[in-house]
């Protein structure tokens, strides 16, 4: 819905839908005594369908809608009812972790997604025949979800799909190259993957699964030489066409040893949490930051933009560890091969 209010406080009420197929509209009668004298006017004011448009007003001096008055005489719900001949998809939980390595030059992205269809509800028992039958003759429910399609970023590599059982191989992926510096991105600097799930997910059913990628840190981080800092963005999620997000996190792990670190999201989020966290070879842990926001659309999609700073003993700090670890092993493999732990080392002889 788009409420535009011009300088001559001139009220139009936008209703956008997302299918033509409307089958009625509200019409309130209160709001017509705040249109023009005009015929046309007043037909405008109850409401005028174009599409999958709908439009109220123009409406002039209007009073303060915040007053009990105008919302006990005037104020009206609107209702519209409409055909909406596609899957009902809502994401109620999204948990998203990007891992920065700057050893292995790599940017590691992972979603953990419970989406569930909000569509009409099966009534009775699920027949996986039935269902086979209406796809061969092409009579297929719209309301059933068969596939998923998400668009990735270019350029990256490795990219996994699995669920709770294991590894689902009906994906398919079509990979884009890397947008080179000073290319403008276009449809096809977009990477595509077909997600279809292990059983058609049918109104009221839930899936989760993990999806997951590497991308060259190259295109995600870029060096200050002026600051002395490094700034990357890393996308809040990756939208799925047409569903709303109930929940969502994002944490970002950042290298270890890293400092200053400064995170700066693409809209108000709820909150936003510093804590440490600790993996394979790491000696203090790395810094991570943890944002949760809820009730997001596909018009969340912006870019968390963070910037940290990272001394040259933290590029030291592993591979020290590494070769600290490996002269250990060593010493005490030595220790065992030189010293002898044997109770005696001669066999003892036997008495006459």
């Amino acid at each position: 819905m788009i409420i535009a209010l011009n300088s001559d406080n001139v009220l139009i009420v936008v209703c956008r839908l997302p299918s033509p197929k409307v089958v009625s509209y509200s019409a309130p009668k209160e709001l017509t005594k705040y249109a023009s004298s005009s015929s046309d006017s007043k037909e405008q004011a109850t409401g005028t369908r174009s599409g999958a448009v709908i439009t109220y007003g123009p409406f002039q001096d209007l009073p303060v809608t915040a007053e009990a008055l105008f919302q006990k005489e005037d104020q009206k719900l609107l209702t519209i009812h409409y055909e909406y001949d596609t899957p009902i998809l809502s994401v109620v939980s999204l948990d998203r972790s990007a891992e920065i390595s700057h050893w292995g030059n790599n940017l590691n992205v992972q979603d953990s997604v419970h989406i569930r269809n909000d569509g009409p509800q099966l009534k009775g028992h699920f027949s996986r025949l039935e269902l086979q039958q209406a796809k061969y003759f092409h009579k297929t429910q719209p309301q059933v979800l068969q596939y998923i399609t998400l668009q990735l970023p270019a350029g990256i590599h490795n990219p996994y799909y699995y669920d709770s059982i294991g590894n689902v191989t009906t994906s398919r992926y079509r990979a884009s190259p890397p947008v080179k510096p000073g290319q403008q991105k276009s449809k096809r600097s977009t990477s595509f993957l077909e997600l279809r799930p292990r059983f058609p997910l049918l109104g009221g059913w839930n899936y989760t699964y993990t999806l997951g990628w590497d991308a060259p840190l190259g295109d995600s981080v870029k060096y200050d030489s002026k600051e002395g800092k490094y700034v990357i963005g890393v996308p809040f999620m990756t939208p799925i066409p047409g569903a709303a997000v109930d929940d969502a996190k994002v944490t970002i792990v950042f290298p270890e040893g890293a400092e200053n670190v400064q995170v700066y999201p693409p809209f108000d989020v709820e909150s936003m949490t510093r804590f440490t966290h600790v993996t394979y070879l790491d000696t203090l842990g790395r810094p991570a930051v943890t944002l949760k926001a809820s009730k997001l659309t596909d018009q969340h999609t912006g870019l968390i933009y963070a910037s940290y700073t990272l001394p040259l003993r933290s590029h030291l700090a592993k591979p020290l560890v590494v070769a600290t670890a490996l002269f250990g092993f060593f010493l005490v493999g030595m220790f065992f091969r030189r010293v002898d732990l044997r109770i005696s080392s001669t066999p003892l002889k036997s008495s006459s």
